[in-house]
Parts: structure tokens; C-alpha cells; sequence
């Protein structure tokens, strides 16, 4: 397998009880067994991306297109790195019917980006 990317830490610009849960439990960071890398903060080698045309342009939300993207990736060998020293400042909604949005989106985004995986198979 040969590295392709690397995913960061996401911290909040704001303080209150949604980005303090966003923060918390990481939602935005690469998971633990780094089957992606949230595009929020990430860094991807060029060539990897060109070979499989880059994100896909028929995810009309934002959710499920970096794990789109990754899944591709993974399938072609590549796999993605943590760097905790990579650190960004995100801007979360603090709106509770956004959180509630958003969660329906990155659902629905996983889903289509499985779905999409399973095809090409």
C-alpha cells in the first residue's frame, strides 16, 4: 500500500455546547482505523487524485464525497495518515436544526458514496 494523505485535527472556533460536541468526539477528524480522511483538513498527494478523476461531481450536498473519494482511493491500494500537528479552526453551526441537517447530509452521503463503491466492484 503506498501513502496518499493525511487528515488533522479539528478544532472549533466558537465555545458553545454544539461545536464543544463536534470538538469532542471528533466528528470532523479522520477516524482511528483511517478508512478516510475528512476533506475539512486534510493534504492528498496529486497524482492519486487525477488517476481517479477526482471527487465526484453527482454528490449535490456536501456529505459523503470525501468518503467517496477515500473509498476509490483505498480500492487502487493507497491508504491515509493522521498528522496532530496538522490543526484547523472550523466554524460550526451553532443552530440545532443545522447540527440535525447536517447529520441527514453526511447520511445520506455515506450512503450514496457505499453504494458507489459497490458498483465498481
Amino acid at each position: 500500500m503506498k501513502l496518499v494523505g493525511s487528515g488533522g485535527v479539528v478544532k472549533s472556533v466558537n465555545n458553545d455546547i454544539l461545536s464543544q460536541y463536534y470538538t469532542e468526539h471528533k466528528i470532523l477528524e479522520a477516524p482511528r482505523h483511517l478508512n478516510y480522511i475528512p476533506t475539512v483538513n486534510c493534504c492528498f498527494k496529486k497524482e492519486p487524485l487525477i488517476e481517479i478523476g477526482g471527487f465526484n461531481t453527482n454528490f449535490s450536498f456536501a456529505g459523503g464525497e470525501d468518503t467517496d473519494l477515500c473509498l476509490r482511493l483505498r480500492k487502487r491500494g493507497y491508504y491515509f495518515a493522521k498528522e496532530s500537528r496538522s490543526i484547523v479552526f472550523h466554524d460550526f453551526s451553532n443552530n440545532f436544526i443545522d447540527f440535525c441537517k447536517m447529520w441527514i447530509r453526511y447520511g445520506k452521503g455515506t450512503q450514496l458514496a457505499i453504494i458507489n463503491s459497490q458498483r465498481r466492484l
